[in-house]
């Protein structure tokens, strides 16, 4: 995961594709982080996603 800046980190995913990840308030996420989540949205050069819980 890297700052996006406010709540929002981006990574990629498995196959080297953007993804943006709108985190929650008080969740946080620090470069080098893995974390699960859920594409919600697709986007021309980039994937949004959230977290999954737990």
């Amino acid at each position: 995961a890297s700052r996006r800046g406010g709540d929002q980190v981006s990574g990629r995913d498995r196959f080297n594709r953007v993804v943006n990840v709108d985190l929650s308030p008080g969740q946080s996420a620090v470069p080098g982080d893995r974390i699960s989540v859920r594409i919600f949205e697709a986007s021309p050069h980039s994937l949004v996603a959230r977290p999954l819980a737990g």
